[in-house]
């Protein structure tokens, strides 16, 4: 089963550090990790995605008025915003990690930052 977290501020700066995340001890390999999904919401602010080097994120994003900065791509200002986009491991093994984000901000930016090299 897939596990699902829900992240909501109203108002204000959120982080979401996944850099800290880890596999579950039994996983090996050859066996597929158990697929995290997020849910976050931000009313008015900014939502910054900490995502360490060996994740693979599944970002799908809503930004009413505001911007959308992805690592890969070009800033996006404006209004009704969205993305969807895979943003591939960094290396070339197999990723540790698969997260899929649902992200939504009314009013702010919504910015994904790998963790330093």
């Amino acid at each position: 089963l897939a596990r699902r977290q829900v992240l909501s501020v109203e108002c204000g700066a959120a982080v979401l550090d996944l850099t800290a995340l880890s596999a579950p001890p039994d996983v090996e390999r050859d066996i597929p990790t158990q697929p995290l999904t997020i849910d976050a919401g931000v009313g008015l602010g900014e939502l910054i995605i900490l995502i360490p080097l060996d994740m693979e994120l599944d970002l799908t994003g809503s930004v009413n008025l505001g911007q959308i900065k992805v690592p890969g791509s070009p800033l996006t200002e404006g209004t009704d915003l969205t993305v969807e986009q895979t943003i591939d491991p960094l290396g070339t093994n197999d990723p540790t990690y698969v997260v899929t984000i649902d992200a939504a901000l009314g009013a702010g930016n919504l910015e994904v930052r790998r963790e330093a090299a």
